[in-house]
Order: structure tokens, then C-alpha cells, then sequence
């Protein structure tokens, strides 16, 4: 049996009937091929290899003869000419969704170590995946979270030309290759992308460019951290983009795990005490100081005072508190910690 039909016994209308099966199958460009089997014995078992890897198996059964020398020379003329259609692109073609689905799944994996595999990858799905890179990972607080996740891929599988989607380990993903780097075609794919993951009330972070896919587990991690952070900083958003995240992700882990004894100086402790038994504003008046780069005049805008009012200020901080504002290093140290504080009123 070939194909779930039945050929005949001789051997020259076995290799008529094989070539006839061929046609037809080559003809209706069928994307694969059943092989079908044969229930009864005696039958003849034959594999079918492409390079060296067992891909399909054909069984002949000889009806209530004999195995003959005819049949097996029949049967190797078969394995051959299923070699040939299956290595021909045809044939091939059918199956780089598939490889394509392992290949993104190896990679995420770390299982793709370097540039040998990659190319190897690349001839097997006869297509090369190249930068640049956008990576998205999408997240669903859906009860049935793989149903929501499976539903989003099917809206999803139409939205780049260039882009290879699997589900793994809970999240989806999406790989896009040939990525813009601007331009309207990133602006169509965040839009769209939006309204997907908003309709299954799901999130997604999309990472930074890149352009070495053996790096893809570091902006694997950008994809995740912007949802993280994204969805403590801007709850009601459904799109986050790492960019705008990058900080949250350097200084929330370290807010965690830090004591604020470690990193708080003593300078605004201070500063915070002597406002609330004084009834002063030194603490805010250096915070909006400092977020507006030492600007007085947008600084005094903002706190709705004088500017002479600003300066006196700014003076008697210095003067109480030994807090100079010159140093670059300094200047950065207290934007951090103010930045830190905001950040820690969110967890």
C-alpha cells in the first residue's frame, strides 16, 4: 500500500503504478504524503531516509504469494522515489512550519549555541531569518490561560509578513525578522498588536532591536521585565515597550533585595525631619530642583514661587544639610535615590 492504494503484484505494473502514484501526487501539489500500512502478513517493511534521517516508512504486502526477489527490488525502487520527492522542495516545503515551530523553540530554549547551528537551522527551513530583530512576549491573566494564549496566536499569525510565533512555557511569543526599525509598519504592528492582547485582556512587552539571534535570551528577559514593570507602573496600559522600562528594571531588583538604610542618605532623612517640625518644603523644592536639571526658572514655575524664593532655598539646603549640587556623581546620587523613592511607592 502507497498512498492508501493497493498496487498489483507484478513487478512491471508495481513500477507503472509507483510512477503513476507520483504524478498524481506531484500533479495535485499535495503537501504530504500517507503512507498507509498493510495489516496482514506477509509484507515487506521499508524505510525512507533524507540524510541520513528515517522520514517515512512504506509497507507492501505480496497478497497471498510470496516475498520474491521482483518485489524487493520493487520495494527499493519505492523507497527511492519516495527519497526523491521528499527531499525535492515540494515536498519540503510542507514542512518548514514545522521545523520553523522547533527551530524558535530551541532558540528560546538556549538550546542554539552558535553560528554553525544556526546555519544549519537555516538550510533545513531553506530560508534565513535575518536582523533585525524585534521580540514580543504576550502574557493572559485569562482563567484558561493556554485557550487565551492559542486564540491570541491565531489573531496574531497574520500581523507581520516576517515573523515566526510559538507558545512557550506559558508565554507567546513572536519573533519578528526584518524588522524596522521605525516608520509606519512598527507603528501598524504595536497598534494592532494592542487591540489583540486588550480584546483577550492580555499584555505584551515588546523588547529593544537587536540583531544577534544567539543573544535572543537576553531580550527575551526585556520582553518579560516589560510587562513586569509595566504592569506596576502603568496598570491600564496593555503594551509595554522596553525602552521605556529600562530603569524600573535596573532599580526595582535592588530596591528589593536592598535595605533602605544601604542606599538612603542620611542628608534627606534630615532634611525630611526638619521640614515636618518646621513646616518647610526643602525636601520637595530640591526634588523638583533636581528633575528639572537645575533649571530655576521651570523649577520655580512648577512649585509656584519666586525665583528669588527658589534660590534662598537651594542655599539654605546647602547650608543646612552640606548637600552641593556641583559634583556630577552627587547630582546623580540624590535624581537616583528621589527616582528610587517613586519607584517604591508602586510595589
Amino acid at each position: 500500500y502507497v498512498g492508501g492504494i493497493k498496487t498489483a503484484t507484478s513487478f512491471s505494473y508495481l513500477v507503472a503504478e509507483i510512477v503513476f502514484i507520483f504524478l498524481i501526487v506531484y500533479l495535485t501539489g499535495s503537501s504530504s504524503i500517507d503512507w498507509g500500512s498493510s495489516e496482514d502478513f506477509p509484507a515487506i517493511q521499508g524505510i525512507v531516509k533524507i540524510n541520513n534521517s528515517v522520514e517515512a516508512y512504506v509497507t507492501m504486502h505480496p497478497g497471498k504469494g510470496n516475498i520474491t526477489d521482483d518485489l524487493m527490488k520493487a520495494m527499493s525502487i519505492i523507497q527511492n522515489v519516495c527519497g526523491y520527492f521528499l527531499k525535492s522542495n515540494r515536498f519540503e516545503s510542507s514542512n518548514i512550519p514545522h521545523f520553523q515551530k522547533v527551530f524558535i523553540s530551541e532558540l528560546l530554549s538556549g538550546n542554539i549555541k552558535n553560528e554553525k547551528q544556526l546555519n544549519e537551522w537555516f538550510q533545513d527551513m531553506n530560508c534565513e531569518i535575518l536582523p533585525p530583530y524585534i521580540l514580543t512576549a504576550v502574557t493572559a491573566r485569562n482563567s484558561d490561560e493556554k485557550l487565551a494564549l492559542s486564540m491570541i496566536r491565531r489573531s496574531c499569525q497574520s500581523l507581520l509578513p516576517n515573523q515566526l510565533i510559538l507558545i512557550h512555557d506559558n508565554v507567546l511569543y513572536i519573533l519578528h525578522y526584518k524588522a524596522s526599525k521605525k516608520g509606519s509598519s512598527l507603528h501598524e504592528y504595536q497598534s494592532s498588536l494592542t487591540k489583540i492582547v486588550k480584546r483577550f485582556h492580555a499584555q505584551a512587552g515588546i523588547s529593544q532591536h537587536f540583531s544577534n539571534l544567539l543573544l535572543i535570551e537576553d531580550y527575551k528577559i526585556q520582553t518579560l521585565d516589560a510587562i513586569k514593570y509595566g504592569q506596576i507602573l502603568n496598570p491600564d496600559a496593555r503594551l509595554y515597550l522596553y525602552q521605556d522600562y529600562i530603569l524600573p528594571a535596573i532599580l526595582y531588583p535592588r530596591i528589593e533585595q536592598m535595605p533602605v538604610n544601604n542606599y538612603m542618605p542620611k542628608s534627606l532623612e534630615n532634611m525630611n525631619a526638619y521640614d515636618m517640625e518646621n513646616a518647610t518644603e526643602f525636601l520637595p523644592t530640591l526634588k523638583s530642583y533636581i528633575f528639572n536639571l537645575k533649571n530655576t526658572k521651570e523649577t520655580a514655575s512648577e512649585l509656584h514661587i519666586h525665583r528669588n524664593t527658589l534660590l534662598y532655598r537651594i542655599n539654605k539646603i546647602e547650608e543646612l544639610f552640606g548637600i552641593t549640587l556641583d559634583s556630577a556623581e552627587d547630582f546623580l546620587y540624590i535624581m537616583m535615590i528621589f527616582y528610587m523613592q517613586d519607584l517604591k511607592k508602586n510595589v
